[in-house]
């Protein structure tokens, strides 16, 4: 019985690690992803240029295009630089709900070691008490964690609010 309960442990902790791997992979995929897009969209960008200043003759008619309204739309930068106040609220409330539902999780889990320490007829394994604490650990930091989104997702409305940052103005990351 005790073997099978340590192979199990064994198990539990291999798969959490290659998960854990594969989160942090995916996170990296992402990462890269969004810079090799917003490289490739600012290389199409500057050849746009380029084909743009060949076609003017001289820099009186390149100026006296940039000068109407399509030249200066063509000189906003179409990648997103700026954020909206209410999308990082929305943000900060979203790792909110995920950190509740993570440290639910870790709280569920740290019940059911618990149910079985309790059940046991024996004094427990040590094993046992210090992956109780862990499960413990981390539903605490997953929850202290939320609070802290929850809570700079109420600083920035209350900041934007006050700031009178509005739907028509907008804000750097």
């Amino acid at each position: 019985m005790q073997d099978n309960i340590i192979t199990s442990t064994i198990n539990e902790e291999t798969y959490m690690f290659v998960a854990l791997l594969m989160l942090l992979g995916w996170v990296l995929w992402l990462l890269f992803r969004r810079y090799q897009m917003s490289t490739q969209a600012r290389l199409q960008r500057a050849e746009a240029f380029n084909k743009l200043i060949e076609k003017f003759g001289t820099a009186t008619e390149f100026i006296a295009f940039l000068n109407t309204e399509q030249g200066k739309k063509f000189l906003e930068d179409p990648l997103p630089q700026q954020t909206h106040p209410k999308k990082i609220v929305l943000r900060f409330v979203q790792m909110g709900v995920i950190l509740v539902a993570v440290a639910a999780g870790f709280m569920i889990k740290w019940h059911q070691i618990q149910e079985f320490i309790e059940s046991q007829s024996t004094p427990p394994d040590i094993n046992w008490i210090n992956e109780s604490m862990d499960y413990l650990y981390w539903t605490m930091l997953s929850a202290a964690l939320s609070v802290a989104m929850f809570v700079l997702a109420i600083i920035t409305y209350v900041f934007s609010k006050r700031w009178r940052i509005d739907s028509t103005t907008e804000t750097k990351h």
